[in-house]
């Protein structure tokens, strides 16, 4: 994950901001918060050939998700389901997490 001080982002205001349900993979009632998404593209080229790697990553308040995990899940305002992949990281200041995601299966 590229290193990003997600604490650059306060307030979460703006575009690509959601309001958000956030649930435990572990179950338990949904935690309303907020969700900055950011979608981020990266290439390789190896000679001819080149790859690119498309990426979305979320940055979500630490004052209402405590310890996220990787498999818990946003449903964003639009109906969009994300899974958190990979482990949450926090923010320098710590009042933010910033996580890989992926679209959910439906359903």
């Amino acid at each position: 994950m590229p290193t990003v001080d997600s604490d650059q982002f306060l307030p979460l205001d703006g575009p690509g901001v959601f309001a958000a349900s956030y649930r435990s993979g572990q179950g338990g009632d949904a935690i309303p918060c907020r969700v900055q998404v950011m979608r981020s593209e990266s290439s390789i080229e190896l000679g001819p050939a080149r790859t690119i790697k498309a990426e979305v990553q979320a940055l979500f308040g630490a004052d209402k998700v405590a310890s996220p995990c990787k498999g818990d899940e946003f449903e964003l305002s639009d109906g969009r389901v994300f899974l958190i992949v990979g482990e949450p990281v926090r923010g320098a200041v710590g009042q933010f997490w910033q996580a890989h995601l992926r679209i959910a299966e439906s359903r």
